[in-house]
């Protein structure tokens, strides 16, 4: 699935800067560092520091992923030499929604609790918050809280 995702990022990082495709009951972001062959921000990279999950060397260069089990909230991010990117999945269930131009996953208790932990804090008060330059995507934690929304016109 890695793989599968770090290739997709591959094709989308050079079309977008934070996009999302639809597919029904699945919704995917793709955020890349580069806009027509020029670099336009630090998101990726930005959003990779802040995940609290070890680093692996795949066949594409350094990564890393969150995954839930039941495969309703996927994000990876590959930190490469030339192009930064990250890939968010998001399926509908208990937790996620998907609609055309929204996604949103919210999850509170062991869960939220769960999916902070993967994250560093970047504020005084111990929470996480990531927003895209472009504002598209925001995400952000709590000590039993997960948030993250994406909206195609913010």
């Amino acid at each position: 699935m890695l793989y599968f995702l770090l290739l997709l990022m591959g094709v989308n990082s050079s079309l977008a800067h934070t996009d999302a495709k639809f597919f029904g009951f699945l919704g995917m972001i793709s955020m890349s560092d580069t806009y027509g062959g020029q670099k336009i921000d630090d998101d990726p990279i930005e959003l990779y520091r802040l995940m609290n999950v070890e680093e692996r060397q795949e066949s594409l260069g350094k990564g890393k992923s969150i995954k839930l089990a039941d495969k309703s909230l996927t994000i990876v991010c590959a930190d490469r030499t030339n192009n930064d990117v990250c890939t968010i999945v998001v399926k509908n269930s208990d937790y996620g929604q998907v609609s055309p131009g929204k996604i949103t996953f919210y999850a509170e208790g062991s869960l939220g609790q769960e999916l902070s932990q993967k994250f560093f804090s970047n504020r005084t008060d111990g929470h996480m918050q990531f927003e895209t330059t472009d504002k598209k995507l925001k995400i952000r934690t709590g000590s039993s809280l997960f948030s993250l929304e994406f909206l195609a016109r913010p």
